[in-house]
């Protein structure tokens, strides 16, 4: 189950999903290489995933959740928030500089859930 309303996201233990995300620019025009990171960490700020996705012209951008992201983590709420990298710069798949960063608002809730039946 991955569900989204507001600012709260809920993703089932272990779940696969995709998240897509409306960014807006704040002024900017989004070109080729902007990129949307998205983070999801505990109360204590331990990450817990961490997903780059490319935006597309429209402000639009696909989050990927793979199964491994949730499977052994505990149920619970967690924080994740998004930020834009304009012209993002990469190394080895990370990203590690461009020339600036958004972030368009506020942090959230992200609430895994538990799963009652094992596949």
């Amino acid at each position: 189950m991955l569900k989204r309303i507001g600012r709260t996201i809920w993703l089932s233990q272990g779940d696969t999903g995709a998240l897509v995300l409306r960014v807006r620019s704040q002024g900017y025009a989004f070109a080729d290489g902007d990129k949307a990171v998205f983070t999801v960490r505990t109360p204590k700020g331990r990450l817990v995933m961490e997903r780059c996705a490319d935006i597309e012209a429209d402000g639009r951008a696909v989050v990927p959740f793979l199964n491994a992201d949730t499977e052994g983590a505990a149920a619970g709420n967690y924080r994740w928030d998004v930020r834009i990298v304009l012209g993002a710069e990469t190394a080895d798949g990370r990203i590690t500089g461009g020339r600036a960063v958004i972030t368009p608002l506020p942090p959230g809730v992200f609430r895994i859930v538990e799963t009652v039946g094992r596949v």
